[in-house]
């Protein structure tokens, strides 16, 4: 894959992360695309389950993003 500029050694490795990710993924032809949200019971986005899913990560790194998200 060729990028407009030369990576940084965090987003190369973001880069080999999503592609072994996507490695033995086949595209459907003649499907629809969807958004789907992991983190809801029926895989649909509610609030609620956002809140569950940043308060799961709240000790985690996410700690800093939780604090100032829910300070404001």
């Amino acid at each position: 894959m060729a990028w407009r500029r030369i990576l940084f050694d965090w987003e190369a490795e973001e880069e080999n992360h999503l592609m072994y990710l996507l490695d033995d993924k086949v595209p459907c032809i003649g499907s629809e695309d969807l958004w789907v949200w992991k983190a809801g019971e029926d895989q649909t986005y509610t609030v609620s389950s956002a809140y569950r899913c940043l308060r799961l990560k709240e000790e985690g790194a996410f700690r800093s993003l939780y604090e100032a998200f829910w300070s404001i």
